[in-house]
């Protein structure tokens, strides 16, 4: 997903799109906006005009209202094509071209404590996002957050053991109650949130999370954003070692390659993708500004080279992919440089 950069103006609801963009595809945008007192409300249908007159569909999620209960900030959600200044409108006219479906399942009757958060009454446990190209089921509480993820007709994942959160010895997967909540609900985006926490096989909890799971019509990928949160009460201070998202993936072969690309290879500096079957780890730390493989051989380099050329050699981009018989599932840390130290490790469909 592409980033966009937003302006606002308090007394003109406009968002502008400068990022650059290849003509006639649509790319998402999501992006903070304020509204004058008494511009409209949640409940009202809003459309985003784009600098031609085109009304596109756009989701609102309010985040702070005016003391009449109008719109004040809110995240809008739209996709465009087009560059320049978009106009946030109240309007009925905009018709979506495409749409992302959404199941929601096992509602609680009554609310509840867990101890580290409150359940609301009827929250759902369950959810099913399926775009047609991507299809994620997600469970709140034992053996969650996603127990199924499928794409471009492969089961990566068909068991919950296959992903799972870790702190320390804590695991996402002996969580034993959560719930989810839903963010966005438009007919071309979907965003739900679910609400879980790490505890070890003896039951003890460590920290809260929530797992943000958001899907676009027509685009093969889905994003996750991941929080824990220190909601253990009674405590000041958490010591935590490590954050790990571990993935199992079903590849269909015992040797599933690895596909990443190193940036600048060989006397020329030139581009070069990747697809190797050895260990491949890339990290970010305060050594490098950028990405970087720990051992230039994880990209088959082993040509002799400069001394001054050889750091740049190891540079490779904060994304990997892993290779199954007719497909390939993609995989990038989000802002992997700037909220370093991160390390990504990929070996036969683990990631």
């Amino acid at each position: 997903m592409n980033q966009q950069q937003a302006i606002q103006s308090l007394d003109q609801p406009i968002i502008d799109v400068v990022a650059p963009m290849r003509d006639a595809v649509n790319v998402p945008v999501v992006a903070g906006c304020c509204f004058p007192q008494g511009w409209g409300y949640a409940d009202q249908p809003i459309a985003v005009q784009t600098p031609d007159g085109q009304l596109l569909e756009a989701g609102v999620r309010p985040l702070q209202t005016w003391p009449d209960g109008s719109l004040r900030w809110a995240e809008i959600r739209f996709e465009t094509s087009c560059h320049g200044q978009h106009r946030v409108v109240q309007s009925h006219q905009a018709s979506p071209q495409s749409s992302v479906s959404m199941a929601l399942s096992s509602a609680r009757p009554d609310t509840n404590s867990t101890g580290m958060f409150e359940i609301p009454a009827g929250a759902p446990q369950a959810a099913i996002l399926d775009n047609g190209l991507v299809r994620i089921e997600l469970k709140a509480g034992q053996d969650g957050p996603i127990e199924q993820l499928a794409s471009m007709g492969r089961q990566w994942i068909t068991q919950a053991k296959q992903c799972q959160f870790i702190i320390d010895q804590a695991s996402s997967l002996h969580c034993d109650t959560g719930w989810i909540q839903v963010l966005c609900d438009t007919s071309m985006c979907k965003r739900v949130r679910v609400h879980g926490h790490h505890a070890t096989v003896q039951g003890q909890h460590r920290l809260g999370y929530r797992l943000d799971v958001e899907m676009w019509a027509n685009h093969p990928a889905v994003r996750l954003d991941y929080m824990f949160i220190h909601n253990d009460r009674g405590d000041e201070e958490t010591a935590v070692e490590q954050i790990i998202c571990q993935l199992d993936l079903n590849t269909g072969s015992d040797q599933a390659p690895t596909i990443l690309e190193q940036l600048q290879h060989g006397i020329m500096a030139t581009p070069k993708l990747v697809k190797t079957v050895e260990p491949v780890t890339i990290q970010a730390n305060d050594m490098f500004s950028r990405p970087y493989v720990t051992d230039r051989k994880m990209l088959g380099d082993d040509q002799p080279l400069p001394r001054y050329l050889l750091q740049g050699s190891h540079f490779t981009q904060p994304w990997a992919g892993v290779s199954a018989a007719d497909s390939a599932a993609y995989f990038q840390l989000h802002e992997m440089a700037m909220m370093h130290p991160k390390q990504m490790q990929i070996h036969d469909g683990k990631v």
